[in-house]
């Protein structure tokens, strides 16, 4: 069943679809998408024991719209992302998740090296054409 809430993370309220309980997927859509392109993931991915998460990004669906353009950039983007799991095991501190595991679509550019400068090591990041042709084991394998 994939569940619904708002967190907020970096100084926006983000909208995240969820579902599962386990290690942490975090699932992030491109242009002009939203977290409904992850939904058959979400599935899949709680039935295989993982705890995935897909946000609606900064600026689409149900997750805040800041007005200036400047709030955009690829550090404001992964900052959301960054903070997103903080804020979202905040409630469940007892979980103690060591590496998060991040999907995202293809159009993103660099963004997927961002969160891995600013957190080596504890940052896992696959690209959606994994998704296509099946997982890659070393992404959602065990951290």
């Amino acid at each position: 069943m994939i569940r619904h809430r708002t967190l907020e993370t970096n100084g926006i309220r983000m909208h995240v679809a969820e579902a599962g309980d386990g290690p942490l997927v975090v699932l992030c859509h491109g242009f002009p998408e939203s977290w409904y392109s992850w939904r058959h993931q979400l599935r899949a991915l709680a039935e295989a024991g993982y705890h995935a998460v897909a946000p609606d990004q900064r600026g689409y669906g149900q997750t805040d719209r800041p007005e200036a353009i400047d709030q955009y950039t690829l550090l404001h983007l992964v900052g959301d992302l960054v903070g997103l799991p903080a804020e979202h095991l905040a409630q469940d501190q007892h979980r103690a998740l060591p590496r998060r595991k991040v999907l995202q679509r293809s159009d993103e550019g660099e963004a997927d090296r961002l969160p891995r400068l600013r957190n080596p090591g504890r940052v896992s990041v696959g690209h959606d054409e994994s998704v296509r042709h099946g997982l890659d084991p070393e992404l959602v394998g065990s951290a």
